[in-house]
């Protein structure tokens, strides 16, 4: 039981956002959610990217701080959030300029697709800051835990 309360501790935060959104985009159709869907599933699969961004800054920004270069460990953490800003920036903007390079993957109906279309030419321009948010998320978590052990 305290495994789980420990989960929900962590995860609580996202599954009350995914509930309140999903809830709020299905008062308008059931298309309107399937074409949420379509578009936030471009989100997840974003996620491992950033991570493997995070996951080398981590090893790098802990050596540095380990060996009392703070001015080289800020540079590098720099870097890398310039880096992941960037990447997901771009993948962001591509996808806003021709969302149907990512919808045409999905077999959907006309409907869906314009929702789709909608959701990801709001929501992706501001990818970079997706992206940028979870590398700092990551980074956090990596230095609290590193407190802790």
């Amino acid at each position: 039981m305290k495994s789980f309360l420990d989960i929900m501790k962590v995860g609580s935060g996202g599954l009350i956002n995914s509930i309140s959104i999903a809830g709020t985009v299905s008062n308008y159709g059931i298309e309107a959610l399937a074409g949420y869907g379509l578009g936030s599933r471009l989100e997840i699969i974003l996620t491992p990217l950033v991570f493997g961004i995070g996951s080398v800054l981590t090893v790098s920004v802990g050596a540095n701080i380990g060996a009392k270069q703070f001015a080289r460990a800020r540079m590098i953490a720099w870097i890398g959030a310039a880096i992941a800003f960037l990447m997901v920036g771009m993948i962001g903007f591509a996808v806003t300029v021709f969302p149907e390079v990512w919808l045409n993957d999905f077999d959907t109906d006309f409907l869906t697709k314009q929702f789709g279309i909608l959701y990801l030419t709001i929501v992706a321009p501001f990818y970079c800051l997706f992206g940028r948010g979870k590398l700092y998320i990551l980074q956090v978590k990596e230095q609290v835990k590193s407190l802790y052990q």
